[in-house]
């Protein structure tokens, strides 16, 4: 089966830590979220925080050249692992609107980040969901090396609970030169919408977690109101 490209945000802080990670309007099918409802949401989520960035589905568009420039650049160990870093991101965003807000931490190592995808298929969202089970059971381990830097990855699941009628959840260790960075990511699906929560830099597991799975079941909660 071909590995689908895996839009786990973990990756953003990997490619944060090579030095290469960078700071419309969407036609929606039935049952699908537009452009205007993921934007309401993130809006939601973001509040009065003035720190807070809004990246939407067009935008991500705009940096698949540097997407894929980064992709070709880089070599993953095994190489069988390399869709799941390097798949086809143009492909898969043709399937889903979508949304991201990042809210900084205190150091540019820490932060949360919430994702909202909204397919046209539920069945495409099923499928997405189901690559971190694959992740886990092919490339628990690996690495890749890009602009002559080597970094090294660790996932492990993590037991999770949100109002979701699938949820699961995962922890991933990023290391590069003498940084580690921990992060723990909460994934949740209804329908066809996922929604990812990660909580980057944390210390304690437990209490990233419980946040993550906090703000999973408020957006669930606001995509519910836009659905209903």
């Amino acid at each position: 089966m071909k590995k689908r490209a895996l839009l786990l945000f973990p990756l953003a802080a990997a490619l944060l830590l090579t030095g290469c990670a960078e700071a419309g309007s969407t036609a929606a099918a039935a049952g699908q979220l537009d452009a205007q409802a993921l934007s309401d949401i993130a809006n939601e989520v973001t509040g009065d925080n003035n720190k807070a960035v809004i990246i939407d589905g067009e935008s991500l568009k705009a940096q698949i050249p540097l997407a894929e420039k980064a992709r070709k650049a880089m070599k993953v160990t095994p190489e069988s692992c390399t869709e799941f870093v390097g798949g086809d991101i143009a492909e898969e965003l043709e399937k889903m609107n979508v949304v991201s807000v990042s809210l900084p931490g205190a150091t540019p190592l820490q932060g949360v980040q919430v994702g909202l995808a909204s397919y046209s298929d539920p069945a495409d969202a099923a499928a997405n969901m189901a690559q971190a089970d694959e992740i886990l059971k092919d490339c628990a381990n690996f690495s890749f090396s890009l602009q002559g830097q080597e970094t090294t990855m660790g996932v492990k699941p993590l037991s999770a609970k949100t109002t979701a009628s699938k949820t699961s959840a995962i922890q991933t260790s990023t290391s590069a030169s003498d940084t580690t960075i921990s992060t723990v990511s909460v994934n949740a699906l209804e329908g066809q919408n996922v929604i990812t929560v990660a909580v980057m830099g944390g210390t304690d597991t437990h209490q990233d977690i419980a946040q993550a799975q906090e703000l999973a079941d408020t957006v669930l909660k606001l995509v519910e109101e836009k659905t209903s």
